[in-house]
């Protein structure tokens, strides 16, 4: 339990980006109701305090879920390559949806962990990347370049901060890089986290940059085309027919 303590909660990682504060009691309540289970378990006293102050001063009542956070991803089963991401946790915030990483973000970046050759050594553009968990992923994959393009200036600003910061944090434990796989939130992309191992000389060799994209200017839009070997997008589009407004579930679409 005090390896827990060091590990972990106290880890250079998890202090400098850490998770939420209510997910860190939902962590440690977690943690405690398994070794409770545990027949003569032993509770350490530190661990206790630690949880019992973190209570104390985090709201973990409804609508605490506002502001934003970090989240990280771990790639490898030896969580030295990660995506480190700043989210928002409010569904909409600052009048856009884009500052909150969603599940076909989680999806698409499932798909390119099972499939890396489908951008390995080419030329990537990401449409719609808000937090940029997608791209990031293709570049730890080996692409050779990725741009990540979005049009809200909340957004470009916090993609750039979120390349920055997954390029400069990929060594080290903590909670933080555990939380694709505990938190329930990021729960798909945790299902294949250790599947793929990605080298950390590949993952900092791909080229990652941010750039504006208004669909509506079709000349910008034309370069990054004839640029790009593979272009990928997540949530970016809404099914309006009103056939399959009636159907279930929408066929699945090819990515």
């Amino acid at each position: 339990m005090i390896a827990v303590m060091r590990t972990i909660i106290a880890d250079e990682h998890t202090v400098r980006y850490s998770p939420s504060g209510a997910y860190v009691v939902r962590f440690l309540k977690e943690y405690i109701r398994r070794i409770e289970g545990v027949p003569d378990h032993c509770l350490d006293d530190e661990l206790l305090e630690h949880y019992v102050a973190r209570l104390a001063s985090t709201d973990t009542g409804p609508g605490v879920w506002r502001g934003a956070c970090y989240r990280t991803y771990t790639l490898d089963a030896e969580q030295q390559t990660r995506v480190v991401l700043q989210e928002e946790q409010s569904m909409i915030s600052q009048g856009t949806t884009g500052l909150q990483m969603w599940e076909a973000g989680l999806c698409l970046a499932d798909y390119v962990l099972v499939n890396p050759d489908i951008v390995r050594a080419k030329n990537v553009v990401e449409l719609g990347a808000g937090c940029g968990l997608a791209g990031l992923v293709c570049a730890a994959a080996g692409a050779a370049q990725v741009v990540l393009t979005d049009f809200n200036g909340a957004v470009l600003q916090q993609l750039e901060h979120n390349r920055r910061i997954s390029k400069d944090s990929r060594a080290g434990r903590g909670l933080a890089a555990d939380c694709a796989i505990v938190d329930t939130q990021t729960l798909t992309i945790g299902l294949l986290l250790l599947l793929l191992r990605i080298s950390v000389d590949q993952a900092l060799a791909a080229n990652v940059r941010v750039a504006e994209l208004d669909w509506a200017d079709t000349e910008t839009c034309g370069h990054l085309a004839r640029d790009a070997d593979v272009i990928i997008g997540g949530d970016i589009a809404r099914i309006a027919s009103p056939r399959w407004r009636k159907m279930r579930r929408p066929p699945r679409l090819p990515i």
